[in-house]
């Protein structure tokens, strides 16, 4: 056997068992990571079809006022609408980020007053640079706009959003679009 071909063959044994063997290396309990069917999210949720016409900008697409559903508070509202587009983004080849957020008029303080409303948006990274992105009214955050919402929690995808919520029922109820 020549040499490239022993070096080929000791790579693929080693990245079949290395795997195996890691689950057990512990000694005590086996290392187990939940697969996407364990959180009830789509196994192929970031599927890479990308929505966004061919030719058209994303910067476009995110102004067309149209959404899949009407806004209905509790049923297609802030939180279906930021797992939406950030899913759409994602499938596009853009680094988008879902933003919870507690909304309320301009305060001094840090922390949110009582009866302050949580809200979420998008971020979107475009040509190296971050922007905000409301959802909802279908439209860019200004600096001006920003100063309504404080406490934000910045969560990378939907399984980042799956993990941070304690309540997986509310999870559903709030964030999966594609259950509607």
């Amino acid at each position: 056997m020549t040499y490239i071909k022993r070096w080929f063959l000791f790579v693929v044994v080693i990245g079949i068992l290395v795997p195996v063997f890691a689950v057990h290396l512990d000694g005590y309990r086996e290392v187990r990571v939940p697969s996407l069917d364990d959180t009830g999210i789509p196994a192929d949720y970031y599927n890479r079809r990308c929505v966004i016409p061919y030719g058209m900008t994303v910067e476009v697409w995110l102004t067309i006022p149209k959404w899949p559903y009407p806004y209905e508070i509790g049923v297609w509202d802030c939180s279906q609408e930021a797992a939406f587009t950030e899913w759409a983004l994602e499938n596009c080849g853009y680094e988008a980020d879902i933003v919870l957020t507690a909304i309320y008029p301009p305060f001094e303080t840090a922390a949110p007053p009582p009866g302050a409303v949580g809200h979420a948006y998008v971020r979107v990274k475009i040509d190296g640079k971050w922007h905000n992105y409301e959802a909802t009214s279908r439209r860019w955050l200004t600096e001006k706009d920003m100063r309504w919402f404080r406490c934000p929690v910045v969560l990378r995808n939907i399984y980042g959003l799956y993990s941070f919520c304690r309540n997986k029922e509310s999870f559903f109820a709030e964030f999966a679009w594609w259950r509607r």
